[in-house]
């Protein structure tokens, strides 16, 4: 491995010269022009890599940052990453994407490998609302579209409560009595509180809620067929509307009603591919991505930086 010594050397000029021109410290420096393209061009001929993890230890700041997703197929996060990307660009920051692939034991183990990379803060959507984020002492971290409950941890997530229940009484307002709830895992903190929001529009209309008008676990679009078609060819349960906690397994739902022979409405979160041509036949609730994306990165510079960070919840519109 070529050293910045080997290029002194070569040049007959000081070490502490290149290192000054190699780290781009020439700050009250007056070398000339020729000399510092002269290092710069050898150190590219001579093959020279500078060593990060070396200049981290005496830095203790590596300008790496990590993003935590629970799921990499959902396009909502994919859209977020692509925001974070661009915002810590502008600050000169790589990036690296983790996918725990909604199981809290690799999470963990994604949240230890990222600890010993020295990476200089993290943004994640936890998966557990109660288990999760439980060793980061001495890490910098931020929330985003989930949060850990009884820590101090800064976030940013929607009103997923009363978004639902917004969603929810519209569904009811078209005259459906007993709407069906497709969800993820029920340790998702999101999840917690869109069906709190969806129980909360039956009370307020008069309607029993039947644990059976939930559908936990399902994640993509077979499962969501097989949800809808055991409870109703299987159970002989009939709903009479449906609600996605994920847009992106309603073409799983869609073929499950052709198969049934039922046409019921539909309603649901984010963007997905095909928003535009089921926005006239569905109800589709979406975040502001870009605004979460960058809120997030902005709290975690902040932490960063030793400036406290602050929380915010974000409201949805309808598309």
């Amino acid at each position: 491995m070529v050293t910045m010594k080997d290029i002194a050397k070569q040049l007959n000029i000081s070490r502490c010269t290149v290192s000054n021109i190699l780290n781009d410290k020439l700050e009250g420096k007056s070398y000339k022009k020729e000399t510092i393209d002269l290092v710069l061009q050898t150190a590219k001929e001579m093959g020279y890599v500078s060593n990060s993890i070396a200049q981290s230890l005496k830095t203790g700041v590596t300008k790496t940052i990590a993003v935590v997703l629970p799921d990499f197929a959902n396009p909502y996060y994919i859209n977020i990453v692509k925001e974070i990307e661009q915002a810590a660009a502008e600050d000169d920051y790589n990036l690296i994407i983790c996918i725990a692939e909604e199981k809290l034991e690799k999470e963990n183990k994604i949240l230890r490998m990222l600890r010993s990379k020295m990476v200089d803060g993290i943004i994640i959507s936890p998966i557990s609302y109660r288990k999760s984020l439980q060793n980061i002492q001495g890490m910098k971290v931020v929330c985003f579209d989930r949060k850990v409950e009884g820590k101090e941890i800064p976030y940013v997530v929607a009103d997923n409560e009363e978004a639902t229940r917004i969603i929810t009484q519209m569904m009811l307002n078209e005259g459906v009595k007993r709407p069906l709830y497709i969800a993820t895992s029920i340790d998702d903190y999101t999840i917690r509180y869109r069906v709190e929001g969806f129980k909360k529009a039956l009370h307020e209309n008069g309607l029993e809620f039947q644990e059976e008008q939930i559908c936990y676990n399902i994640y993509n679009e077979s499962q969501a067929y097989e949800c809808l078609t055991g409870l109703v060819q299987d159970k002989g349960i009939f709903f009479d509307g449906i609600i996605l906690s994920t847009n992106y397994v309603v073409y799983g739902i869609r073929e499950a009603m052709i198969e049934l022979g039922i046409d019921i409405p539909l309603a649901g979160f984010d963007n997905f591919a095909g928003s535009n041509l089921e926005k006239d036949r569905m109800l589709i609730a979406i975040w502001p991505e870009k605004e979460m994306a960058r809120m997030a990165y902005k709290q975690l510079s902040r932490l960063i930086h030793n400036q406290a960070a602050e929380s915010a919840i974000l409201q949805h519109k309808l598309l």
